[in-house]
């Protein structure tokens, strides 16, 4: 999950794109997993962490990376590229992060959807 995929060198363009989607979802269905948990106050940590993966994922699609070259040219497209690769590095490191923390079979649940 955390191995970026070969079009995807520098966390912006489309193959970037289509992975942090699919992260994305993943997490998305274990938060929803969580919430519907009797004892989901003992896993605020979990939905803290689905949550701000959530947020990070917003803000990288709606600054639309997938169509931000991984070479700029000028100050604007290379501030555009700092902040979607570093929204990337933020998704796939806390999914990581939340991956590491979990039970397996939390976590093989919430990719089995």
């Amino acid at each position: 999950m955390s191995a970026k995929p070969d079009g995807c060198r520098a966390g912006v363009g489309s193959d970037c794109e289509t992975h942090a989607a699919a992260v994305h979802a993943i997490t998305e269905r274990l938060h929803k997993e969580v919430e519907a948990r009797p004892d989901k106050d003992r896993c605020q940590a979990t939905l803290n962490a689905t949550t701000a993966i959530d947020e990070q994922y917003d803000q990288y699609f709606t600054q639309l990376c997938a169509t931000v070259p991984d070479t700029a040219r000028d100050a604007a497209t290379t501030q555009k590229f700092n902040t979607c690769s570093g929204l990337y590095t933020s998704i796939i490191t806390g999914a990581g992060d939340l991956r590491d923390n979990l039970r397996p079979s939390e976590w093989s649940r919430a990719r089995a959807g």
